[in-house]
């Protein structure tokens, strides 16, 4: 059968619930990020218009089986790559960037179905050749894999999904056997072509990088997003300045408060307190993910686990380093809460 309602009676509603009070959480921060222009452009009805067609999604994808989910996971791979070719033909330009396709009355991002399309192929390969990923010459299949649309991604360009699709891969890859010795041919090869990549970029990530290196190079140009960031986590001090009282986000100083740099709406509105409590949400996210993972019987749902929590854990990760300023900002969002 297509559909096994048997899972439908083992739902995690711990999981659950813990997912929703992020999501939820995130629309009340989106909410007072927009502040004034709330109204003009009601991205929090909008978020919360996506939180419920997600949860719709949810339950029909609740009721599949991993075994169904297994056997289109070439083909959504496959998908995947065509549509990340297509948005460099056709797709629509925006902040110098080529990354999302217009269907209607929405946009489709490809970048972000490649994050999710490389862990369900990733688990299929690696559950159907268990017993040949022992060596450092059965990888460089994988790795092909995972070059492939790390490639097409950075032409759009989006440096911060094409990093998040490496950290995925090699969290996978580890999980199967990868020794780290074998990443040094990665390494010298990375620095080879590495001004290659520099040359791919463009001028605004460049002077991101530079940036990160030395923040005072743009303080009112490029790294005028990051000084307002730590401005903003470190007024909301131990208790935070409440809801709706946050002159960084209430006032518009911090750019892209809704997307990007939402945990410093957060952390000023809600102190060290409130961010360590969200901060223990996504810890109970990413350590159920992995037990899951862990004690599930089947080689392909417990590699779709690990590959989907370490897609969250990077994504977390990257992003709170972006908005404290000890990584360089790649535009990466906070999952369940930034806006889209």
């Amino acid at each position: 059968m297509l559909i096994d309602r048997r899972f439908i009676g083992h739902f995690d509603w711990r999981l659950f619930f813990t997912a929703l009070s992020l999501a939820l959480l995130g629309v009340f921060a989106i909410y007072s990020a927009t502040g004034a222009a709330v109204f003009r452009k009601p991205y929090y009805l909008r978020q919360l218009l996506w939180l419920v067609i997600s949860l719709l999604g949810m339950l029909i994808v609740l009721g599949f089986h991993p075994r169904t989910i297994r056997r289109f996971a070439y083909l959504l791979y496959g998908i995947c790559l065509f549509s990340l070719v297509l948005v460099l033909v056709i797709g629509q330009i925006g902040m110098g960037a080529q990354r999302w396709i217009k269907l209607g009355f929405f946009t489709f991002q490809p970048s972000e179905l490649a994050k999710i399309s490389l862990v369900l192929f990733l688990a299929r390969y690696f559950s159907d050749h268990k017993e040949e990923v022992k060596d450092s010459k059965t990888f460089l299949t994988p790795a092909l894999f995972i070059l492939l649309p790390m490639i097409l991604v950075l032409k759009q360009p989006d440096l911060g999904t094409t990093v998040l699709l490496f950290f995925i891969g090699v969290a996978m890859m580890f999980l199967v056997g990868l020794k780290p010795l074998y990443l040094l041919p990665v390494g010298v090869a990375g620095l080879l072509v590495s001004p290659l990549l520099w040359g791919m970029l463009k001028d605004y990530q460049r002077q991101r990088l530079l940036v990160f290196f030395n923040p005072d190079l743009d303080p009112l140009g490029v790294g005028y997003h990051i000084a307002q960031s730590k401005i903003a986590v470190g007024s909301g001090r131990l208790l935070g300045k409440g809801f709706l009282s946050a002159p960084q986000s209430q006032l518009h100083f911090l750019p892209e408060s809704h997307t990007d740099f939402i945990f410093a709406v957060l952390a000023e509105q809600w102190g060290f307190i409130g961010s360590f409590l969200l901060l223990l949400l996504y810890t109970y996210l990413i350590s159920r993910g992995l037990q899951i993972a862990r004690d599930a019987e089947d080689p392909f749902a417990s590699l779709m686990s690990f590959g989907l929590t370490a897609m969250l854990t990077s994504q977390v990760l990257i992003n709170l380093g972006m908005v404290i300023g000890i990584l360089p900002v790649v535009g990466v969002t906070l999952p369940l809460l930034s806006y889209g």
